[in-house]
């Protein structure tokens, strides 16, 4: 079976916009979650999911730099967004992560 965590990012937050790209120290959130999930052995896979528009390519970019692959879809509707991302790379098992939840 195959395992991969699916992280949840979006530029777009009416309470704090661009928080999985606010910084850390040296690193952005997202490089953080995605840097975290990198050390758990049993992840085969990681896919950073977000919505379908511009202003999103950015954290697909964050993504590619950092090891983990990239997933647009649904703005609207993140399930569908899940399932897109897991059947794309024939995932069977997703643990779903927020990219910004550093800890």
């Amino acid at each position: 079976m195959k395992i991969a965590a699916i992280v949840q990012a979006r530029v777009g937050s009416t309470r704090l916009p661009n928080k999985a790209s606010a910084k850390i120290e040296d690193k952005t959130m997202l490089e953080h979650v995605i840097a975290r999930l990198k050390t758990c052995g049993i992840l085969e896979q990681i896919i950073v999911a977000v919505p379908d528009t511009k202003e999103n390519e950015t954290l697909l970019d964050v993504a590619k730099k950092n090891g983990a692959k990239g997933f647009a879809g649904s703005e609207e509707n993140v399930l569908e967004r899940f399932l897109g991302a897991a059947e794309k790379n024939n995932v069977d098992v997703i643990v779903r992560v927020g990219g910004d939840q550093p800890l």
